[in-house]
Order: structure tokens, then C-alpha cells, then sequence
């Protein structure tokens, strides 16, 4: 939140293409997808785990 009174900083993360921005959120997204697999996997889940 303090970076967003940077103009600076706000500059130089507004440079950043759009391709890259939406390339890295793919694999971050692809990695909790995995762990979340992961975590399904381990143990012996129920539908009524994941309900609050």
C-alpha cells in the first residue's frame, strides 16, 4: 500500500507489459492449482472438509 505513494514506483510497475504481467499470474495460478491438488492427494478428503 505504501508503494502506491511512490510515483516513481508506480511508473516503473506501469512500464511492465501486459504479456508478462498476464504470463506470470498464469503460473502463479498454476502453482496453487498444483498445491492444491497436492493437498487433495495426500490425505483422504471429503466433500464436507471443504464446506464452511
Amino acid at each position: 500500500m505504501a508503494l502506491s505513494f511512490l510515483p516513481k514506483t508506480t511508473a516503473i510497475l506501469g512500464n511492465i507489459p501486459s504479456v508478462v504481467i498476464g504470463s506470470s499470474m498464469i503460473y502463479i495460478m498454476s502453482s496453487q492449482i498444483a498445491g492444491g491438488l497436492q493437498i487433495v492427494q495426500s490425505k483422504d478428503y471429503k466433500f464436507e472438509y471443504g464446506l464452511l
